[in-house]
């Protein structure tokens, strides 16, 4: 369902203001999508290796991977005009960061490795995607973030409330794009199988909230 990764990104930011980098979070949202599903089930092993060359990977992948560029330098022509290009390479470096760890956990299963729980976990963080969210949902919104704020998320830093160093309304959207998952994840996987409950919030959203 193509207006689910929208949906998410309006829940972790809903201003007018923010339009241009709600738009990009949800459109990379959607390539790592069809990125996460490649790892897990569909590319073979090999294949997965020459994902870091778009000359050696096969010809059914390219368009998935010209699609992601193709995001990126999208969003590169909106921020030179403000000044921001400096913004994308954050984003892009979680984007990598995920994508190596996608292909550790393709690496266990293609050896039969069964990792430690520390060793899971180290992954697990990172291939879950929010650090690569929550990069990528900074881009575009302008001067409220600083290229502090950016360093703060690529550390892999606890969310508590009392970190003084990170302004509020940072933590703020980060929290909002967890609150997404009680609507996604809450009882069931609502965003691999979309049920009425789901449809009724997109359609309170996007259709019925429109006409008021």
């Amino acid at each position: 369902m193509t207006d689910l990764p929208y949906f998410w990104a309006l829940g972790v930011y809903f201003e007018p203001k923010y339009s241009n980098a709600r738009m990009f979070l949800a459109k990379v949202f959607t390539v790592t999508v069809v990125i996460d599903d490649t790892y897990d089930a569909y590319g073979t092993y090999d294949e997965l290796w020459s994902l870091a060359c778009i000359d050696m990977i096969p010809k059914y992948m390219k368009p998935m991977y010209q699609a992601l560029m193709g995001v990126y330098e999208e969003m590169e022509e909106i921020l030179v005009k403000d000044g921001k290009e400096y913004q994308l390479s954050y984003a892009k470096e979680s984007m990598k960061e995920l994508i190596r760890n996608y292909m550790m956990e393709a690496k266990w299963a293609h050896e039969g490795y069964i990792p430690t729980t520390e060793e899971h976990l180290s992954v697990s963080y990172v291939s879950s995607g929010y650090i690569m969210l929550t990069t990528t949902f900074f881009v575009g919104m302008g001067d409220l973030v600083t290229q502090e704020s950016f360093k703060w998320a690529l550390s892999k830093p606890p969310l508590s409330l009392i970190c003084s160093n990170v302004p509020m309304h940072v933590k703020m959207h980060v929290i909002n794009l967890t609150q997404v998952l009680t609507i996604m994840y809450k009882g069931k996987d609502n965003y691999t199988e979309v049920g009425e409950e789901l449809i009724c919030h997109i359609k309170s959203l996007l259709i019925h909230g429109m006409s008021i």
